[in-house]
């Protein structure tokens, strides 16, 4: 399913009323409980019958957002399990540089990447996200800093990205989900 436009937007104005409304809510309390100190009882019940109402507002507005998380499909977020992890994207990432001579640029990588985890890929993987790139071609990109931190890519500037000695023993092994290389 592709995502509503200004979906974010909506989702945040609802979350920035909530909690405005509770800003409301807690000034009419600190002002009901001034005025009983002020022995004021009739304005601070006055007070008292209006942050009955807020509340009755917030509820309306918790609603909305239920509402709003119901039409996006899920509050416009794909669920964890439907994605694949990033950590998933570091194997083949490593197996497709070593496959083209151990140095290329993103979008060949792309390529690349994308045959060898074809058959993994799931479907919300191919969802646009923002710019209107697919979520998968995102993690490629999020997932050379931790290849670096690995040192299984090279760290440089420039397009191109360059796998190490220990990333292309790494793309002959099954690397687990905390980033180790499993023997």
């Amino acid at each position: 399913m592709k995502r509503i436009p200004h979906a974010r937007e909506v989702t945040q104005a609802l979350r920035s009323v909530r909690a405005v409304a509770q800003k409301a809510l807690k000034g009419l309390n600190q002002a009901a409980s001034q005025r009983m100190v002020k022995g004021d009882y009739v304005g601070a019940e006055a007070l008292a019958a209006k942050g009955k109402e807020v509340r009755q507002y917030q509820s309306e507005v918790e609603a909305l957002q239920k509402r709003w998380r119901e039409v996006c499909g899920g509050g416009g977020r794909v669920s964890k399990q439907s994605v694949t992890a990033l950590w998933v994207y570091f194997q083949p990432i490593l197996q497709a540089l070593a496959q083209v001579g151990g140095e290329c640029r993103r979008a060949e990588l792309e390529t690349h990447v994308e045959r060898l985890m074809s058959a993994t890929l799931q479907s919300a993987d191919r969802d646009a996200m923002a710019r209107g790139r697919e979520r998968w071609r995102v993690m490629v990109r999020r997932a050379r800093r931790h290849l670096v931190a690995e040192g299984w890519i090279e760290d440089r500037a420039g397009p191109a990205w360059r796998i190490t000695d220990t990333g292309r023993q790494a793309a002959e092994k099954q690397i687990g989900k905390d980033a180790t290389i499993h023997k």
